[in-house]
């Protein structure tokens, strides 16, 4: 027996079954946590931020087109990719051996996914850096 008495007996005691699901799905310390990130993500207004962040790193990749550093980009919200229009690892490499940002190269492009409690300062020191490894590549 892998558990004691002590914890086996309430249990075998109760009536009915216990009905708690499988780890992931409607186990209450699973429910318990879930409840309280859905607290945070209101108390902290990520949902709003996510809105936030998407204007700003639109806006700064948009300009970064505008200055022919990329192709395109693409995004909603904290999620987006700057299309470079060649392979992105190099830059993807560059950025992070140079300036400690990390994005995932995906072919072509360059996705950003910050976390939602990423500051403004944060972004635009993401968008310079990537500003310098374009020009400097």
């Amino acid at each position: 027996m892998a558990l004691g008495a002590a914890i086996t007996e309430p249990l075998e005691s109760m009536e009915g079954p216990l009905r708690t699901g499988y780890t992931y799905s409607g186990h209450p310390t699973c429910a318990a946590a879930a409840i309280k990130n859905i607290e945070i993500i209101e108390e902290e207004a990520l949902v709003e931020r996510a809105s936030h962040i998407g204007a700003t790193l639109g806006a700064g990749l948009e300009a970064l087109a505008a200055d022919g550093l990329i192709e395109s980009c693409r995004g909603i919200g904290g999620i987006w990719a700057a299309e470079l229009g060649r392979d992105a690892l190099p830059a993807r490499e560059a950025l992070l051996d140079q300036h400690g940002v990390i994005v995932r190269p995906i072919g072509t492009a360059l996705a950003m996914c910050p976390p939602l409690v990423i500051t403004d300062d944060e972004m635009a020191a993401m968008l310079d850096a990537l500003a310098d490894v374009l020009t400097t590549a």
